[in-house]
């Protein structure tokens, strides 16, 4: 290849330099000039195991995806590319906006990604959070510095440690690079608003978007530069990219431009199946209600916007009074970032290999949901307050409901009141992550190699929040009487001295909040954090072969490792005074201060054992295992290991089959979170006029015959948990089971086909149970392990209108987790003469088991096809399709460099949990929500070498514009939660942006 060898000189010389500089003296040496050539010791990443086996295939299934798969995809995110995997369930990501922490994070297998390990280079990427999880953060991660990435499913602690329970997710990076590489993208989502949902949104007076949008721009660029020196002994390689995505609205699609609502349950009952445009009871307007002594509501009532009467809130269907906060909260967050870093490889002899890595990333994102507001403070309200009309004074001073709450003076009211005119909530996430290792790696002899390294990786963080309101201050501004000097209403804070700042916050007029007012309510919040985690380690891996141990009939011997790791994780979580006192309105609560740590040495082994080579029946027969033991700070030890076969019986097809103990410990936010309310479930069965439940099942979650019909639903679906750590949770344990066959035909060269079967079992999981769950099994068993977890609100009987009332959900170790299923994977390639080639590749899963059992021995749920509160929780399960699969066909043509790919994307059918038969599930469904159909998207591109070096590609993803599937957010009757559910749609499983259009650019020096 020819290359621009100034350029070239330029570069080998700039990195010699940095290496001469920065690198530890030991690279300085040189062999001397009568050595022998030096035989360069290479690093092996071999995802699964610390063995180099024959033919490097794992026991267990690795699916890979190549940096050309990558680049086809024409997806910068890698959570993205990640996305497309049929092993892969949604996580946090870049479209959720409501409960985004601003990381990217991996699910494998829907068994939530506190059990997925992620791995560089073979070696832990680290906790990305610095709230004491132990997440990886894949946005440290560039898509174009990725050579591979290997996806293991299943248990694999012995060769890793804890954390990989799911399985693990290894990139393999560009570390041994030479040349100049500059990639650019430029990307944008094109959509048409065409969906029904459009007429919804004008019935409900809702501005509806333009026709066409172009939104959700991206940009990326990214330089790889590295170059060989010291006559080849060495190599430096260094990376740096920029990435930026543009914000996307909801209020830009017809189909999010409202927040969907379904009826209740009652009006489903009833024959009700229309979907409206609705939203939070928290309005724009305002929403009063006053409870008296029984427990029933004695008024609810609003300020209308046109008139000023106060008026009975109207719930709709149709125009009513609901606050719609959809068209403010981001489809997709604005975000930026920035990586860097350098890879360092030198021979200091003919068998001792230095190496070191650096890397590092700053991202940021915003996340904006609704204005805040008063979000149901119970409030005193005094006939005497000036700001009250006539009409106010009316209703809320009448004789009779003065005395329905047992007051002379004034009323207790629930104010749910919208700050509109603060603007939208926004919280910034702002991480700073650095990862540094050095190691030395070489052969002691023919037959030991060994690699020793230390790595030191952290994350910063800071998060802030704006446009909140202070609950203080809401309190403060909302009593209000005559100021005896001048006759105008003033806060009777400033009168008594306890809050001189106070300005009235007039919600009883239309327009009548003043700038002044809004400023004062405002309160910023600002949390700091970091989390780090230092790994030592040292392994020896023999051939002992080398040394005549193997068995007669096979042809190569043993192999084993043996190493030991030490590894420390400490994290300290700093929220302000604001956050902790939870005074912020719509924060979800008290944020709490997390700090702490463990720390792990472990002790391991690995054995790859040939027993049967070229064998009648037997081409090859082989056992693989593993062994793992740790002790830890926490005061438990574990035991992980690994048992598997490997059977070539002939040439062309190969089986194998393994068992796995896996185990994840506890991580710092599970052990030592202080216990404290924040939102936590979705649903509660016994609101509304006529629940579902009867009379004597809701009184075993705390609900009074007088109460029984008279507790409001939240419209936006949010209710309160007591959440909190547990110092004294054991790991859990995961069992892991994997049969295949892999068939490669000698009379079909190019085909190579997979099918491997999994079973995993997880015991004493560790989290909150989950309060829908908690709720549903109360009232189906009356169990007082499960009732015992509710508190409902004195009066109301709420679980949303005040921190009093809330279900106990505290991490513990609890049931089980358990999904089986069956992955298929299949590669092609045809040969045309004169027309080049046709390259076929299939991966898919066929999901057989996704359950949860709250309670070991008790009940359980299987959410394999359900979508919903309860399977789709922080825990596990995450509910998926049975059938899911990717399948990609490329053309590669005759002309040098140009290709066509056509990727056919395939999700099978969803249903709403509450269609489920199981009485933990079940419930009454939004019919038109009851099931969603199977969903295809169509991706094609196209690449080709413009001029030597210049390669373009062009591509548009969901190329048929496919609108996703709907489903009613704020409903008892549907299956929409919020977070994942963000929308009216889960954004992180369908296409919810429209199509993905984008340009590449490669250039090779």
């Amino acid at each position: 290849m020819a290359k621009n060898r100034s350029l070239y000189r330029a570069v080998h010389c700039a990195l010699a330099a940095v290496t001469a500089a920065g690198a530890p003296a030991a690279f300085a040496q040189t062999a001397p000039v009568t050595a022998a050539p030096a035989a360069t010791v290479e690093e092996v990443v071999v995802t699964g195991s610390r063995l180099r086996t024959a033919n490097e295939a794992s026991i267990s299934p690795v699916t890979t995806i190549s940096a050309s798969d990558i680049q086809t995809t024409g997806l910068t995110r890698v959570e993205d590319v990640l996305n497309n995997m049929p092993q892969v369930f949604a996580a946090q990501g870049s479209t959720l906006s409501n409960g985004s922490d601003g990381t990217a994070t991996v699910n494998l297998r829907g068994l939530g990604p506190q059990r997925t390990l992620v791995l560089v280079n073979g070696r832990r990427l680290g906790p990305g959070a610095p709230d004491g999880r132990n997440y990886a953060d894949i946005n440290q991660v560039p898509a174009a510095l990725i050579d591979k990435i290997d996806v293991l499913t299943g248990g694999a602690s012995a060769v890793y440690g804890a954390d990989a329970v799911a399985g693990v997710v290894n990139f393999v990076l560009k570390t041994k690079f030479e040349g100049v590489q500059v990639d650019a993208n430029y990307s944008l989502y094109n959509h048409h608003n065409g969906n029904s949902a459009a007429a919804l949104v004008s019935a409900a007076g809702d501005p509806l978007p333009p026709s066409n949008v172009n939104t959700g721009y991206g940009k990326d660029v990214s330089i790889l530069m590295g170059s060989n020196f010291a006559d080849g002994k060495g190599n430096a390689t260094f990376y740096a990219t920029y990435t930026k995505f543009a914000s996307v609205l909801q209020s830009q699609y017809d189909y999010s431009a409202c927040t969907l609502n379904a009826p209740s349950r009652t009006s489903v009952r009833n024959g009700n199946l229309k979907m409206s445009c609705g939203g939070s009871g928290t309005s724009a307007t305002g929403y009063f209600q006053a409870y008296g002594s029984s427990g029933k509501a004695l008024f609810t009532n609003t300020v209308d916007k046109g008139t000023g009467a106060f008026r009975p809130y109207n719930f709709g269907p149709g125009p009513n009074d609901l606050y719609n906060f959809g068209p403010l909260n981001y489809f997709q967050r604005p975000s930026e970032r920035y990586t860097a870093g350098t890879f360092l490889n030198y021979d200091v002899t003919p068998h001792t290999n230095a190496y070191a890595e650096f890397m590092f990333s700053r991202n940021t994102s915003t996340a904006q949901i609704a204005p805040s507001g008063d979000f149901f403070l119970n409030t005193f309200i005094s006939c005497s307050n000036p700001l009250l009309t006539a009409g106010e004074k009316a209703v809320i001073c009448d004789p009779a409901n003065l005395a329905a709450q047992g007051q002379t003076t004034g009323l207790n009211l629930y104010i749910g009141r919208r700050n509109v005119e603060g603007g939208g909530r926004q919280e910034t996430f702002a991480n700073d992550s650095y990862r540094t290792l050095i190691g030395l790696r070489g052969d002691l002899g023919e037959a030991w190699k060994f690699d020793i390294y230390g790595q030191y990786g952290t994350t910063q963080a800071v998060f802030q929040n704006l446009n909140y309101l202070n609950n203080n201050a809401i309190q403060n501004a909302l009593n209000v009487v005559t100021n005896p000097a001048n006759g105008q209403p003033v806060c009777a804070s400033v009168l008594n001295k306890t809050d001189t700042s106070c300005v009235p916050w007039n919600i009883w007029v239309p327009g009548g909040v003043t700038p002044a007012a809004t400023n004062y309510l405002a309160i910023p919040l600002q949390i700091n954090g970091s989390v780090t985690e230092q790994v030592v380690s040292a392994s020896l891996t023999g051939d002992l072969g080398k040394y005549g141990v193997k068995l007669p009939s096979a042809a190569d011997g043993m192999q084993v490792n043996v190493g030991a790791e030490w590894r420390e994780e400490r994290a300290e979580f700093n929220p302000d005074a604001a956050e902790q006192a939870g005074v912020a309105a719509g924060s979800g609560g008290k944020v709490v201060p997390v700090a702490g740590g463990f720390r792990v040495t472990e002790f391991f082994t690995e054995l790859n054992l040939p027993l049967v080579d070229h064998a009648p029946g037997a081409e090859s027969l082989g056992f693989e295992g593993g062994y793992r033991y740790s002790n830890y700070s926490l005061g438990f030890n574990t035991n992980t290991f690994k048992l598997g076969l490997e059977w070539t019986p002939v040439h062309d097809v190969k089986v194998r089959g393994s068992y796995q103990r896996a185990i994840r410990a506890p991580n710092i936010l599970e052990l030592y979170t202080p216990q404290s309310v924040a939102l936590d479930g979705s649903t509660d069965p016994c609101t509304g006029v006529t629940p579902l439940p009867t009379a004597a099942q809701c009184a075993l979650t705390g609900v009074s015959a007088a109460q029984y019909g008279t507790i409001g639903a939240n419209p936006a679906g949010q209710y309160n948990g007591l959440l909190g750590g547990n110092p004294n949770l054991k790991p859990e344990v995961a069992d892991t089971y994997d049969f295949g066959v892999i068939f490669q035909p000698r009379f079909i060269p190019s085909l190579n086909l997979s099918v491997d079967y999994f079973d995993i079992k997880v015991k004493n999981v560790i989290g909150g149970v989950g309060a829908d769950v908690i709720l549903q099994n109360c009232i189906n068993t009356g169990s007082p392990a499960f009732c015992s977890l509710i508190n409902r609100a004195p009066g109301t009987g709420s679980l949303w209108k005040s921190p009093l009332g809330y279900v106990a959900d505290t991490d513990v170790n609890f049931g089980e987790l358990r999904t089986k299923g069956i992955d298929i994977g299949a590669s092609y390639r045809l040969a045309m003469a004169g027309m080049g080639a046709l390259g076929f590749r299939l991966d898919a899963t066929k999901l057989n088991t996704l359950a949860q059992t709250p309670v070991e021995g008790g009940p359980s749920y299987d959410c394999v096809g359900y979508l919903g509160s309860k399977c789709t929780t922080a825990n596990g399960p995450t509910g998926g399709p049975s059938w899911r699969h990717t399948f990609v066909t490329t053309w590669y043509t005759p002309w040098k460099g140009s290709e066509v790919s056509l990727r056919w994307r395939f999700l099978g059918q969803m249903k709403n949990e509450l269609t489920s038969s199981d009485p933990l599930l079940a419930g009454t469904a939004f019919p038109p929500t009851e099931r969603v159909p199977s969903y295809t998207y169509i991706d094609l591109s196209a690449a080709m070498d413009v001029v030597e070096n210049l390669t373009l590609r062009l591509g548009i993803n969901n190329l048929l514009d496919k609108d996703p599937p709907l489903w009613p957010t704020s409903s008892t009757t549907s299956a929409c939660p919020t977070g994942p559910c963000n929308g009216n749609t889960y954004p992180q499983i369908y296409d919810a942006l429209g199509r993905y259009v984008y340009a590449h650019v490669t250039v090779k020096f």
